[in-house]
Formats: C-alpha cells, structure tokens, sequence
C-alpha cells in the first residue's frame, strides 16, 4: 500500500484528538503538499550520499502490502512519534514536526555521588532527516512484526500521557488475541502428547497377522491421538496453562516498549548515524526544540 498524506483538513478529522491534546497543544499542521516534498528531500539525501539503511528504510514502508501509513507534518509547536494501529486496525501515523531540530547529549562519565550520568556543554546536532526516519523505522518494525506492537498496547497501564486510546484497541480485541494464543498453545500440546503417545501395533498388509497383547479376543491398542478430542484434556490444559504463563512473561519482561526502542536504535538509527557521520546515543540522550 502507498504512504498516505492526509493533508491539514484530513489529519485533524482523523487524528483531532490527538493533535489537540494537553500534551501536544494543537499544532500548526503542513500540507500534503509539503510534506511530500520532505519526503522527497529525504530520499534524495539518502541516495545521494547513498545512505543504504535510510534508503531501505523508506522501500520498506513505501512498499508494505497489507499496511498503510499516514505521514502527518507539522511545522510550529509540533511533535514525533510513530503510532500503530490508527486511525484503525492495519494502518499507522508517523507525526513529525518538519521544523524542529534535534542535538545529541555527549556523554563525559558519572557522577561520583549520584552515579548519574554527566554529559559534556556542547552538543552535536543531529540532522533532522535521521530523525524523521527513526519514526519511519518504527512504521518499518510494525510492518515486519506487528506484535511488537500489540504487546505494547496490551501491556500499557500509563494513561497519563492523555493521549488519544487506539479506537479499534477494545475488550473484542484482547479476547481475541488472548483465544488465538490460547489456541496456539492448545495446538502445541496436542502435537506433544501425539509424539508421547504409545505406537499402534503394527499390522502387514498381507502375510500372517501379528500378535496381538492381552487375552484372547481383546481390542487392539488405540492408535495414538490423531485430533485435539482425542487427547487427554488434563495433560492439554496443563500445556496450555505453561505456555500461557510464558507468553504473559514475554509480554511483560522488559516492556515492550523498550524493546520497540532498542530495537529501532539498534538496526535503524545507530547505522543511518554512522553512515553519516553522527555519534550513535542512548535512547533519553536527546534534545529536541520545537520552533
């Protein structure tokens, strides 16, 4: 699916609540006109000096095919971020505030009494592109693993922020996903009873037939389970409860927050900084100014 830029009339229908929030102020919104126009000074920096994660980057969300993603600029008192599954299940919003500029913290060791970190005066100013398409690189990361994301929302217990909640992000949701990883976990078990099961007593196709165990007359044993009725529920349920307990794990240790951002940094931002040049940071070791 292609980018989608909404333009000033269709981004506060769409993303109203958000843009006008206590935490962001209702900013100054930029046409669909010049916000293409950035992304387009964006992929000619990048090919230019051929920048080659910046530029896969950009192919990736441009070219996702289950996946649309709105591109909303703002260019006075604005703000960034990435947010999936809005305004609805399947498409996201990257949000950028064309005008801001962003400069980096330079670490200079810790503090001996706190043991906090200190950072040097001066700072190193981080072009703007790269952190425009550390949103982008969001957008990517929800398009290859979309339950990076799902994690994320299940697991969010802050509502402070006061931002707009997810409008498809209800109660049928969470059912839902909770009974397909339940029924996940169902499957596995089944499959490891299967393999535990005794073998059936094997009979040629022609030739005399093969003893069989037990008194004269009796059954032969029962073949091994073949479909989930036919497994004891007991060792099923037991399965299921484990591999529960270990997905709730999974999506509370660490959040999933962090590992969205670690993860961002790791495979997109660090590279694009150090293919042009700039000091790879920590997640908390920037600065932005809004205009």
């Amino acid at each position: 699916m292609p980018l989608i830029f909404p333009g000033i009339s269709t981004s506060q229908q769409l993303f109203g609540a958000t843009l006008r929030s206590e935490k962001f102020g209702n900013p100054k919104l930029a046409s669909a006109t010049e916000v293409m126009a950035y992304l387009g000074d964006v992929r000619d920096w990048a090919a230019k000096a051929n920048y080659r994660t910046a530029q896969s980057i950009i192919t990736v969300v441009e070219k996702a095919l289950d996946k649309e993603v709105y591109v909303v600029g703002m260019k006075n008192g604005g703000f960034t971020c990435f947010c999936s599954d809005d305004p609805q299940r399947g498409k996201g919003v990257v949000f950028f505030d064309m005008k801001a500029s962003y400069s980096l913290k330079i670490p200079d060791g810790v503090d001996a009494t706190t043991r906090d970190p200190k950072y040097k005066a001066d700072k190193v100013e981080l072009h703007p592109y790269i952190a425009f398409l550390h949103e982008f690189g969001h957008a990517k990361q929800w398009i290859e693993n979309p339950y990076l994301f799902d994690g994320n929302v299940l697991t969010t217990r802050n509502k402070e922020s006061k931002l707009v909640e997810v409008p498809w992000f209800k109660k049928e949701f969470q059912k839902d996903l909770q009974t397909k990883i339940k029924d996940m976990a169902y499957a596995k078990a089944v499959k490891s009873a299967q393999k535990s099961a005794p073998p059936a007593a094997i009979v040629p196709a022609s030739g005399p037939a093969v003893a069989q165990s037990g008194p004269p007359g009796a059954p032969p044993p029962a073949p091994p389970p073949t479909s989930m009725g036919s497994v004891k529920r007991a060792t099923i349920n037991a399965q299921v409860d484990k591999d529960l307990k270990l997905q709730a794990t999974r999506v509370t240790n660490p959040q999933w927050a962090v590992r969205i951002e670690t993860d961002n940094l790791i495979r997109h931002e660090w590279p694009m900084c150090v293919e042009a040049g700039y000091p790879k940071r920590n997640y908390s070791e920037i600065e932005i100014s809004i205009s």
